[in-house]
């Protein structure tokens, strides 16, 4: 039997979760505190260092997406070989050398492509062990809250990373970010390997994930949503920075607004454990759209606030739910080869939002097309089949 982490979260959680997953939190959260840090300062730096355009922004997204979709198999078979830690390891150099190509890119625009694959890498190898790790090690019974835990601390970190990374980006400028945030994320490996761990090696095979996408094409669909969170994350700062052009500014806004979205990501942890799952998802949709929609309602530092926030709401409100059911369903199947379907599908999506976003925006030069068409993609997440839905509603594990 797994040896548990005791009296964590005990009035959340009905019992204690497993070693193994509090040693995925942390890890997640070094990790997530580096990305945080850089992640919403990352397209301001296009635009504003390297005189990129938004829609060279969104281009270059695209292709990080591109080399993603080819070669997450290949991160998934180095889980199955090597083990989930592993895996989060290896993906340690590939961050940290995007971020430094980054630094260099100012006059050296050809090593822009190679930090594309660099970073569809990273990205390769942390999140098939990421998903296998919480898939695996969490409880059936708790798993939403178990879920919502893992991506709250992700939040958590993104309310911390914003605020330190404005006020890094203020004083000494966005590449000494870049260093600093490469030193954190290095310092990922310590929990991973602070126990002994037992083999968590399984097989995989692509053919295992390509039956997927005839068995589950409707959840292919629902999973290509995630086109909208690629807005959120190169587009959305851009224009917020546009508003509030002062970078310790930025991160607070980011900050405050998602501390929100982190309380609301928890409460929806716990009724999709007693099975309102299906309207936690659908509130989140409701959200989401008319959160993107509403931008022509922004006039001011308090509207951009307020939309943020409705926004990340609406985030935590589609994610939790969704989210659970993918480690419910990857628990009734082949856990890594469902992994990679899931990564592949949503990349799918934010592959589809950068090169339709990019289009938009070079044909009418407004941010209001690039929303909009962030709304079409929230609307994605509720095709989930009544099946699906069912999971998420706790009907079919019981």
């Amino acid at each position: 039997m797994h040896k548990s982490v005791t009296k964590h979260f005990p009035i959340y959680f009905t019992h204690t979760i497993r070693k193994e997953l509090g040693e995925l939190y942390a890890a997640a959260s070094i990790a997530d505190l580096a990305i945080a840090m850089v992640l919403f300062f990352e397209p301001i730096y296009f635009v504003t260092v390297l005189k990129w355009s938004v829609t060279q922004t969104l281009l270059f997204f695209a292709g990080v997406y591109f080399f993603y979709i080819l070669l997450v198999p290949l991160g998934a078979l180095a889980a199955s070989k090597k083990g989930y830690g592993h895996s989060l390891l290896y993906s340690i150099p590939f961050q940290i050398g995007y971020w430094l190509m980054l630094f260099v890119l100012p006059g050296n625009m050809v090593w822009a492509p190679l930090a594309a694959l660099f970073f569809a890498l990273q990205k390769s190898f942390f999140w098939p062990a990421f998903h296998a790790d919480l898939a695996r090690y969490s409880d059936k019974d708790q798993r939403a809250r178990e879920s919502s835990v893992a991506w709250s601390l992700i939040q958590l970190t993104f309310i911390i990373g914003p605020f330190v990374g404005g006020f890094i980006s203020n004083n000494f400028g966005v590449r000494a970010l870049l260093l600093v945030s490469s030193a954190v994320y290095f310092t990922m490996f310590i929990p991973v390997f602070v126990g002994e761990r037992k083999s968590e090696r399984e097989a995989y095979r692509f053919k295992d994930t390509l039956s997927y996408y005839k068995r589950f094409p409707k959840e292919a669909l629902a999973h290509m949503g995630f086109g909208e969170e690629l807005i959120l994350y190169v587009a959305w700062p851009v224009f917020i920075f546009t508003l509030v052009p002062n970078f310790f500014n930025f991160g607070i806004l980011i900050a405050a607004t998602t501390l929100l979205a982190t309380l609301v990501m928890l409460y929806s942890g716990k009724l999709s454990d007693r099975g309102e799952g299906r309207l936690v998802l659908r509130l989140g949709v409701v959200f989401s759209a008319l959160a993107w929609l509403g931008r022509p309602l922004i006039r001011g530092l308090v509207s951009v606030a307020s939309i943020d926030a409705i926004l990340r709401i609406g985030q935590s409100l589609l994610y939790i739910p969704i989210t659970a059911y993918f480690y419910n369903k990857a628990n009734q199947e082949k856990i890594l080869a469902y992994a990679v379907f899931f990564e592949q599908t949503l990349s799918i999506g934010k592959l589809s939002a950068a090169l339709l976003g990019a289009l938009l925006y070079e044909m009418t030069g407004s941010f209001g097309a690039i929303f909009a068409l962030a709304a079409v993609f929230s609307c994605l997440f509720i095709l989930l089949p009544r099946r699906a839905q069912k999971l998420l509603s706790g009907n079919i594990l019981k």
